[in-house]
């Protein structure tokens, strides 16, 4: 269990200190865009590259913190298939919540204006759309499940001579 929590708060971690690294450059490139005194249109794409980016981050963390937490789970003793499950799903939300919310929260807390093009309200937004689309198409892009349906297709083809049922 201290392997999976250690896993947990390393991944965390990671994604904390890319994203204040992401969030730093964010804030000097409005900076510099507020210092030229004109709507650079290439400082506002970049600021919008750089939030896309820091919600793949976010996104590419959760898809690994799911996947360790759920293969370094399997590992731990526990009494019942029911503690295996409360365990596992309480360590999951605890961490998917703390990396899409709290870390967003924690890198944009000493700004003034949460508003801006480079706040917390477009890094939230910027998250919520990649959880909603990116997360169920890495699931689809999965390539056990497309070698399990090729397989199939395969012994589909055999027909009565396959062995499986």
């Amino acid at each position: 269990m201290f392997i999976t929590y250690f896993v947990s708060f390393l991944l965390l971690g990671i994604a904390f200190g890319i994203n204040w690294g992401l969030n730093v450059a964010k804030q000097e490139m409005e900076i510099s865009t507020r210092n030229n005194f004109t709507a650079d249109s290439s400082m506002l794409w970049g600021v919008w590259i750089i939030s896309i980016i820091m919600s793949f981050v976010c996104t590419g963390i959760n898809v690994m913190l799911t996947i360790s937490i759920w293969k370094l789970s399997a590992k731990e003793k526990h009494i019942t298939y029911t503690r295996f499950h409360l365990s596992t799903s309480f360590k999951l939300i605890s961490a998917l919540f703390v990396n899409t919310c709290i870390i967003p929260l924690l890198i944009n807390l000493g700004r003034e204006n949460w508003f801006e093009n480079s706040g917390l309200v477009n890094d939230v937004f910027y998250n919520s759309l990649s959880q909603a689309f990116l997360n169920p198409t890495l699931y689809i892009i999965n390539v056990n499940y497309f070698q399990k349906k090729c397989w199939q297709k395969f012994e589909e083809i055999k027909g009565t001579n396959s062995k499986m049922t």
